[in-house]
């Protein structure tokens, strides 16, 4: 400035250039620019770069890291996976071995960044012992040793891309990125060269190329006999060289090698197979057309008004149902069980089905059970609605549920409302429940027992030894029976205001309410009590009687019970007692909470099974069509070495139910159950589902014997191939009680 005249006060003799400044350039430093290296002179095998990376899920190698390598003049890439850093040293060995062996020339120069593994006293060890000269990146400067940073995100792009595209489960990342870097090698680069070609020196034959995904016929070679498929369903995910094929086997969840097979590349659906329809043009006249014939109207068979044998042509497949883990957001049915409401909705399904030959065929059914109010009174079935409320609003005044009164200022009002449902015969169901969890009250003591599967199999072992009278019942609106002792206040039932702002005070426990099983039960044990029951002390709903040199046993399940006495006269006279007391139902379908039994009276012998539960899962997981097995668990099977990472197989729901099965009717499963159960983070081959399709009538049978203890023993030798433990199992029955 003061050479240009701009500014005057300036000594002329000042120097323009003070040197170097340590204050100006703490103020100011900047990140130095980063130079790309030369690739000039550098052979191919010379130098490669190395980098580190992994995913957080467990690819079904059991992988969780890779290695990747790319030489600095061919940019061609090398990957090998690990389950663990501390393999990188043994990996390092291998790439550095087929590069020497490829190239013929000895590797002299690595480029890492500061990762402890490259700095460990091991791995330098080697790299000194082969002359490697080891170049490393400083710390937080990943731009140094960028080629491989940035190889890893194009191949992560390309496996991501891969794997969304086919549609493939993510445990495959470990194939997809190995395929990825099989292509890399054999693509045109931006640098106008092919790192195959640069890299071996020769040209690379593209003609062996597959979608990634695409589906396939591999030969099956183990094929059972001669009339069974030769080949087997795969999907491409890699290569092996030039003409095999790494596939994926999906019901198996393995991955094989395999030069006989052959793909579909082909889309799945053409964009002409697709049949152009306005749906909303189509709805509008379809509800039009619906709310005619509703109201009693003449519906016009125009060609305006297609019926739905002719919208769901020959050509038109139902889309397969998925399974029924996923989240439907479906509102639970409150004060039943949360398996319930599946079957609830399936049997609501079917009746909407078999109802649809008795329907005009130019009516859609639209809806199948409400979930509110106000769907309920506009729907189809609105009569059907209205009268099973004013069934159950009727109950509800008969056993006094509530008084109305006026509406406390400080005191909470529990929100109330319907709950619809369509029984397996036909019968439309309503329920008012409460939102029990807008209750604030915390401190109340809910807890309410029911009976346990041992004291269920002891009741019945009883009962058969002693060659019992049996008789099975059910409570109807149980809850209403029990007294509750808190304030509540609910507000009036929708559809049946009285057109003020009154509220209802609470007399009796109605569903959905937190203290109402805790106030039935105890209703319950008063009356069972005051008719000269006790209750057992290792379980509060299992109850015993003698009364004139007569015994009876009675267990109870929330509203189920179950009477058996020697005396069928007895037997009949408690029943006719307790239902002077509640209002009750016989119940003749020989199944109790979920078992089957069958009671052969004079042999002294009763069997429990749980057939239909069985057939329900076998279905739901998709294991009716498969073929049966002689055993719980394969010959030889290692789940340690065969369990794999699979999120789309709802493992931990099959293991559930199973565990189940195993706790109730079938202890022949419980070892198989207990082994698969530790793998729910990596599922193995579920083989009992094979067992149980094969002996599905089985179960367990209990009564009469002639010995009072059976005991047997067995032993497994190093069975567990990874703890080499030897096991030793003491089973004790008793068979005969008294």
């Amino acid at each position: 400035m003061s050479k240009e005249k701009r500014v005057f006060g300036v000594p002329d003799n000042l120097k323009s250039d003070i040197g170097f400044c340590s204050s100006c350039e703490m103020g100011k430093m900047t990140e130095v620019p980063h130079y790309s290296e030369s690739e000039k002179d550098v052979p191919p095998g010379a130098k490669i770069h190395l980098d580190i990376g992994g995913y957080t899920m467990t690819s079904i190698h059991s992988n969780k890291y890779y290695l990747i390598a790319e030489d600095h003049s061919s940019r061609y890439v090398k990957i090998l996976f690990m389950k663990s850093r501390e393999e990188v040293l043994d990996k390092f060995k291998m790439i550095i071995n087929e590069i020497e062996l490829e190239t013929n020339r000895k590797v002299l120069c690595i480029r890492t960044d500061m990762g402890t593994e490259f700095n460990s006293n091991a791995f330098q060890d080697f790299i000194k012992s082969r002359g490697i000269i080891h170049e490393k990146a400083t710390v937080a400067t990943p731009q140094q040793n960028g080629r491989c940073e940035r190889v890893i995100r194009t191949l992560t792009e390309h496996a991501r891309s891969m794997l969304s595209a086919a549609n493939m489960p993510l445990f495959l990342w470990d194939e997809a990125m190995n395929c990825s870097v099989y292509l890399y090698n054999r693509m045109l680069n931006s640098h106008d060269f092919i790192p195959y070609e640069k890299y071996l020196g020769s040209k690379p034959d593209v003609s062996n190329l597959i979608i990634f995904g695409s589906n396939g016929e591999m030969l099956n070679k183990d094929r059972e006999d001669k009339f069974s498929p030769k080949t087997i369903s795969v999907k491409m995910v890699g290569y092996h060289g030039d003409s095999i094929y790494r596939v994926f086997l999906p019901h198996r969840r393995k991955i094989l090698l395999t030069s006989s097979v052959k793909f579909d590349e082909k889309p799945k659906c053409q964009k002409s197979d697709i049949p152009q329809i306005n749906l909303l043009k189509f709805i509008n006249e379809q509800m039009e057309q619906y709310s005619k014939w509703q109201s009693g109207g003449a519906i016009k068979s125009d060609d305006s008004f297609k019926s739905e044998d002719s919208f769901m042509s020959d050509d038109y497949v139902e889309p397969e149902l998925r399974n029924s883990d996923e989240d439907h957001s479906v509102e639970r049915r409150i004060g039943r069980p949360q398996g319930s409401k599946n079957k609830k909705y399936e049997q609501s399904i079917e009746r909407v089905q078999s109802l649809r030959s008795h329907t005009p065929k130019n009516v859609i059914l639209l809806s199948v059970v409400p979930t509110n109010y106000v769907d309920a009174i506009k729907g189809e079935d609105a009569h059907k609605w209205k009268e099973a409320m004013n069934i159950e609003y009727d109950q509800l005044i008969k056993y006094d549920t509530w008084d109305l009164v006026e509406r406390p200022p400080n005191n909470e009002v529990v929100s109330v409302k319907w709950v619809y449902t369509i029984k397996s015969n036909g019968r439309y169901k309503a329920r008012l429940v409460a939102r029990g969890f807008e209750q604030s009250s915390f401190d109340l003591d809910v807890y309410s027992p029911v009976i346990q599967m041992d004291s269920i199999r002891l009741f019945f072992s009883i009962v058969a030894s002693k060659r019992m009278e049996l008789i099975q019942f059910d409570c109807s609106n149980a809850f209403l029976n029990g007294e509750i002792n808190e304030t509540v206040y609910i507000n009036q039932a929708p559809g049946f205001e009285d057109g003020t702002n009154r509220v209802c005070l609470l007399k009796k426990g109605i569903y959905g309410l937190r203290q109402s099983p805790k106030s039935w039960n105890r209703k319950f044990d008063e009356v069972i009590q005051r008719m000269g029951f006790i209750p057992t002390k290792l379980d509060p709903c299992l109850y015993s009687r003698k009364h004139d040199g007569k015994f009876t046993l009675l267990c109870l399940y929330v509203d189920d019970a179950l009477v058996a006495s020697n005396s069928q006269d007895e037997c009949v006279k408690i029943v006719n007692e307790i239902g002077r007391n509640f209002e009750i139902q016989i119940d003749c379908s020989n199944r109790y909470v979920g078992i089957q039994y069958e009671y052969n009276r004079e042999l002294g012998k009763i069997k429990l099974s749980q057939q239909k539960y069985i057939e329900e899962k076998l279905k739901l997981f998709k294991m009716d069509q498969c073929k049966a097995a002689a055993t719980p668990i394969a010959s030889g099977m290692n789940p340690y070495e065969e369990s794999l990472p699979n999120d789309e197989y709802p493992y931990k729901e099959a293991i559930g139910a199973l565990l189940i099965l195993s706790c109730k009717t079938r202890p022949d499963i419980t070892f198989a159950v207990s082994l698969l159960s530790r793998f729910m983070d990596r599922p193995c081959q579920i083989h009992v589902w094979r067992y149980l399709k094969g002996s599905i009538e089985r179960g367990i049978v209990l009564g009469w014997s002639d010995t009072s203890i059976v005991s047997f023993s067995d032993a497994d030798l190093a069975g567990d191939k990874d703890a080499r433990l030897q096991l030793f199992w003491i089973n004790q029955i008793m068979t005969k009680i008294f």
